[in-house]
């Protein structure tokens, strides 16, 4: 039987029937061990980094005891001491009474911890930021369980009917922490953590991928809303493989430690207001595995929001950011770090697979602050996130025909941050969506979700993988290699497009975009002299995977430029035929090559 109550799932808490006296005689039974060996003159042998034991004066009365190099947990901040785990670990100061430990149990053991707990507490015990129905992080990767007790009271921690007991103990703050062994992909499975006389459980956990979605209005807009949404969500009970996570909207002055929410299956209720490009991308990349595995989603989303919510405050004094853009003035929510504190920070004690964002529209007019901004927080939430080489997949924006200001310039800043390691781009920009009321928020999230996992696959798979091609069509290399003009004349320079990536057996294609069937006569490339006047190139050739521009230029001319797409809103565009990915829009300087 459970007592629910007022409590959260993760605090439902076993009753058994049994009398005060027999209660009192299984709290004994369950415990008198631990506490006989934690009262026992014990001392530690460090002797390195990744070889810690405990050595007890009594080894022949005591059984083995191991303790995981990062588990160790003394704390009197929960926010300082998280960031430090791995610094104290690899320090010589190791205390026995705020050590995480793991203990062998018996069958006889086992029962007496999971069975037969009386409800009586006067300090809330509970875990703190998880949920039944969540996914925690596969191997190699490790999950920290969190939680509240009372201070200084030791807490244990099984999973399933495993004889391998996690022992902690809660600090001064009342918070106690274990860092799991790595896990193998599959589930469900169970958590149970006991304190005193009392126990709670974590149900129906799956061990697999877990990924952060984040951004504004397009990584918001919910599956229900897709151009084949309907379709989708009729096909959503048979993803119960994949759990959802909506972080609710909350901007904060100061960190927030956990949000109020809780994971559910997915189905076609729950995945109807769920982020769409979120949920494409994951159930892509279900399918699309050869051994796939469980996946769970974190949609933390705000439309509107420009980046300078979203950054932390190391990002802030980064970038020498102002408190607010003046063109947010009227919003405290769009105050620096806001959306980080709120909805970003609370997320830290789990650990991720990968991040998705989809943000930009609202910073479209400084693409040169946003040069600093979003590679500035990729490191950043890679830092609180723990891992440096955390996969970060982007989306380059969608076609508009609507922007206050230009887009290109926005967007090719988003591909400037390809520059930074572990990122991938998917790219919209043939995604528009000139027939809905709201072409800003183009319906296309399939098709995108199918890109975003594309990236994201490449990332996750490929040690040796092109910073130019992860997810978007191939671009080519930085410049471009030409033959010299004649002296003094205007004659046909052709220039040759050097491209990276392009896969065996793939050939580039030019082709209107869905919006266009005639809009092609033109062509997407433009070039300009001395950086004026720019015009399109009437000649050009596309054969296979190479691409000739022939340009009209003279000796003098010094500094020829060539771009691509170069438009709010193109609707002609090279795809790479095999991935059926657009070629992203493209500036580049013409380098020329001599003959003699």
């Amino acid at each position: 039987r459970r007592v629910h109550g007022d409590q959260s799932p993760a605090q439902r808490l076993p009753v058994y029937g049994l009398m005060e006296s027999q209660r009192r005689v299984v709290v004994v039974v369950c415990f008198s061990a631990c506490l006989l060996v934690l009262t026992m003159s014990v001392y530690f042998r460090i002797d390195s980094a990744d070889d810690i034991s405990l050595q007890l004066s009594d080894s022949d009365s005591a059984s083995q005891w191991a303790l995981h190099p990062a588990e160790p947990y003394a704390s009197q901040n929960l926010t300082s001491d998280f960031n430090n785990v791995e610094e104290r670990v690899n320090s010589s100061t190791v205390t026995l009474i705020t050590a995480t430990v793991t203990v062998k149990c018996d069958s006889n053991c086992m029962e007496t911890l999971r069975e037969n707990k009386p409800v009586a507490h006067t300090v809330a015990f509970r875990f703190l930021g998880l949920s039944d129905h969540m996914v925690l992080a596969s191997a190699p990767k490790r999950n920290h369980i969190f939680g509240i007790a009372p201070a200084g009271s030791n807490v244990s921690l099984v999973m399933d009917r495993s004889e391998d007991i996690y022992i902690t103990q809660a600090n001064a703050s009342g918070v106690w922490h274990v860092l799991l062994a790595p896990l193998e992909c599959g589930g469900p499975h169970s958590f149970t953590a006991f304190n005193g006389d009392i126990a709670i459980e974590l149900l129906d956990v799956l061990i697999g991928d877990v990924f952060l979605c984040s951004g504004q209005s397009n990584m918001e807009l919910p599956v229900s809303h897709d151009y084949d949404g309907q379709k989708a969500l009729q096909a959503a009970d048979q993803m119960s493989h994949i759990r959802l996570l909506r972080v609710p909207v909350v901007a904060r002055e100061e960190p927030l430690e956990e949000i109020s929410a809780a994971w559910q299956v997915a189905n076609k209720h729950t995945v109807k207001d769920f982020s769409a490009v979120c949920y494409f991308f994951a159930s892509t990349l279900y399918n699309n595995s050869t051994n796939p595995s469980p996946v769970g989603l974190i949609a933390a989303a705000m439309g509107g929001s420009p980046i300078q919510p979203w950054q932390s405050p190391e990002t802030v004094a980064e970038c020498k950011e102002p408190d607010i853009d003046p063109r947010f003035l009227d919003s405290d929510d769009y105050r620096n770090s806001r959306y980080y504190n709120g909805m970003i920070y609370p997320l830290q004690r789990l650990t991720l697979t990968g991040i998705v964002w989809y943000q930009g529209e609202s910073n479209d007019h400084q693409p040169d602050r946003y040069d600093c901004l979003f590679p500035s927080l990729i490191r950043q939430w890679r830092i609180r996130f723990r891992d440096s080489t955390l996969p970060f997949v982007f989306v380059q924006l969608a076609a508009f025909n609507q922007p206050i200001n230009p887009w290109p310039p926005i967007r090719a800043s988003q591909m400037r941050a390809l520059t930074v390691d572990r990122t991938a781009m998917a790219s919209a920009i043939d995604l528009g969506d000139l027939q809905y009321d709201v072409p800003i928020h183009p319906r296309f999230k399939q098709e995108l979700g199918r890109r975003v996992a594309i990236a994201m696959q490449y990332l996750l798979t490929n040690s040796t993988y092109d910073t130019l091609f992860s997810g978007h069509g191939p671009v080519p290399s930085v410049s471009i290699q030409s033959e010299p003009p004649c002296l003094g004349v205007t004659v046909p320079l052709v220039a040759q497009l050097s491209w990276r990536a392009i896969k065996n057996g793939s050939e580039l294609q030019l082709r209107p975009t869905r919006d266009c069937d005639v809009c092609c006569k033109a062509g997407p490339f433009e070039f300009t002299v001395n950086g004026h006047d720019w015009k399109y190139i009437s000649i050009f050739n596309i054969s296979g995977p190479s691409v000739s521009l022939t340009l009209p230029v003279t000796e003098t001319d010094e500094s020829v430029q060539v771009r691509y797409a170069w438009e709010n809103y193109p609707q002609c565009l090279v795809y790479d035929s095999r991935m059926a990915l657009p070629v992203p829009p493209f500036s580049l300087t013409v380098v020329r090559t001599s003959r003699r």
